[in-house]
């Protein structure tokens, strides 16, 4: 009973050490793939974010004056700026 319980041990032990190290490299195949196509539909979902907030913001008046918030919309289109030269934003989709 020893000896068949030992020479079980030692025959899944084998297969686990031969089959683990396989199952470790595939999981590469699954999650690269699923990651990019999370990065794209995300970069797709904020470029069409951006275009529709651009067309609300055309239909707003323009305010002017002493009260208009220049300061404001000057640190509004600096952060854009900074979000549009990120990598992200420049892969093609």
């Amino acid at each position: 009973d020893v000896q068949y319980a030992e020479d079980a041990h030692n025959t899944l032990n084998r297969t686990l050490i031969a089959e683990i190290p396989k199952l470790i490299n595939t999981r590469v195949y699954v999650t690269d793939p699923s990651f990019e196509a999370f990065v794209k539909t995300q970069l797709q979902f904020f470029s069409d974010s951006l275009q529709n907030m651009a067309v609300v913001q055309q239909r707003l008046p323009s305010v002017g004056g002493p009260g208009d918030d220049s300061v404001l919309d000057e640190r509004i289109e600096n952060v854009m700026s900074q979000v549009r030269s990120l990598n992200i934003c420049t892969l093609n989709v």
